[in-house]
């Protein structure tokens, strides 16, 4: 896989940030400190098209590996054509997966996911979609797990605990109020904050906490005025705070 440092790799006694010992916090300030600015870029960059779809490159001289990231969440999407010819396998529309009402199909069903992308390749899966049903013409509503949020987080935290029983990490998405395709880059979402907690985030909470969910993807739009991936209410107060999520939080490719 491509690198694009040039320094020496750190010795491994002068790798501190690869301590599992020190917090997540720790790890991540030792290593901003030995990273350069290209490698920072790369790293909340990303690449796309990639030989892996969505890539970050591996930073091998700090010990940090690429992300090899698959489109999910019915399936996986192989982009190398070397990889198993570039198939995968057709699974049921997650609205399908909803309506069986049985968190054990849905851990089968992430079960498989997580290893054909571990199979072909990928170590982070892009799914599930968490959006809640609210128009019935939304083109991506196939996608999610339906209008109700208990069950759409009854139904992810099965399918997320079934990717992430592989080196997978699974990324509950879009975190918020993704739920139009008209005009869904710029739309602003005007939303009171009860019903904001109560149906929209009830399901993001389930997953952070009953499915340790590894990754949270940002929406395109706006809400209450503010774009989702640069929403201090959303991303700070609500998913870190109130949620306690440790994960990592990335954009929608070309939200940022």
């Amino acid at each position: 896989m491509e690198n694009r440092s040039t320094d020496s790799p750190a010795s491994a006694h002068e790798q501190s940030w690869l301590n599992t010992s020190l917090s997540p916090n720790e790890r991540a300030t030792l290593l901003l400190a030995q990273m350069t600015l290209e490698e920072k870029v790369d790293m909340v960059h990303g690449e796309f098209p990639a030989p892996y779809g969505f890539y970050s490159a591996p930073i091998a001289r700090l010990g940090i590996p690429a992300l090899t990231m698959a489109d999910g969440p019915t399936g996986i999407r192989v982009s190398r054509q070397d990889v198993n010819e570039g198939k995968a396998t057709a699974l049921p529309a997650p609205i399908g997966l909803a309506a069986t009402w049985d968190v054990v199909v849905a851990e089968q069903y992430g079960n498989m996911l997580g290893s054909e992308a571990w199979a072909t390749g990928h170590n982070v899966l892009l799914g599930p979609g968490l959006d809640i049903a609210r128009l019935p013409v939304f083109g991506r509503l196939f996608e999610a797990l339906g209008e109700d949020p208990l069950l759409a987080g009854q139904i992810g935290v099965g399918y997320i605990q079934g990717v992430q029983s592989h080196p997978v990490i699974a990324t509950a998405k879009h975190y918020h109020l993704n739920a139009q395709e008209e005009n869904r880059f710029w739309v602003d979402a005007q939303i009171d904050e009860r019903t904001l907690q109560e149906i929209y985030t009830r399901p993001f909470e389930m997953v952070v906490k009953d499915g340790r969910v590894g990754a949270v993807m940002g929406a395109f739009n706006k809400v209450n005025g503010v774009y989702s991936c640069e929403n201090r209410h959303l991303l700070t107060d609500v998913l870190k705070q109130q949620l306690a999520f440790t994960g990592w939080v990335m954009s929608d490719f070309e939200a940022t």
